[in-house]
């Protein structure tokens, strides 16, 4: 879109460029509620009652798939666990953890409590159902391999 318009001053030119700004920043707006209407709109529902969008799947899927972070699933699994002790268990230094755990809060596979300086790391519902699935789903293939 070319536009012809002569411009005889500066602060017209100005005004212009924040008209054309403001239309931009419109489309985005409108280009961002679509995909959050396409995401919210794909659905996936597991035999175990979880909905999520094709969006957060999306993102829980990737989160699964590193194998530091499966392994701190595992051990939270067997229930709460402190940085420090996910560290001792993984053999791992503690600060190497944090990017994942951070990822992993931020997915809401896990939440953090605050005891003081102390945050204990909790495995959420949501983590148990996926894995659970996940689990089946291995399983079920598995033994449609072996038949």
């Amino acid at each position: 879109m070319e536009d012809d318009r002569r411009y005889t001053s500066f602060e017209e030119l100005v005004a212009y460029k924040e008209e054309l700004d403001a239309k931009v920043a419109q489309d985005e707006l409108r280009l961002q509620k679509l995909e959050d209407a396409r995401l919210e709109s794909v659905e996936i529902s597991f035999d175990h009652g979880l909905e999520v969008s094709t969006g957060h799947l999306s993102e829980i899927i990737r989160l699964f798939a590193n194998e530091k972070r499966l392994e701190i699933l595992e051990i939270l699994l067997d229930g709460p666990a402190t940085a420090g002790k996910l560290a001792y268990e993984l053999e791992e230094q503690p600060n190497r953890l944090s990017r994942h755990l951070s990822m992993m809060e931020e997915g809401r596979l896990v939440s953090i409590e605050r005891r003081g300086v102390m945050k204990i790391y909790r495995l959420q519902e949501r983590a148990r159902i996926v894995l659970a699935a996940a689990a089946s789903a291995a399983a079920d293939g598995a033994a449609a391999q072996g038949a």
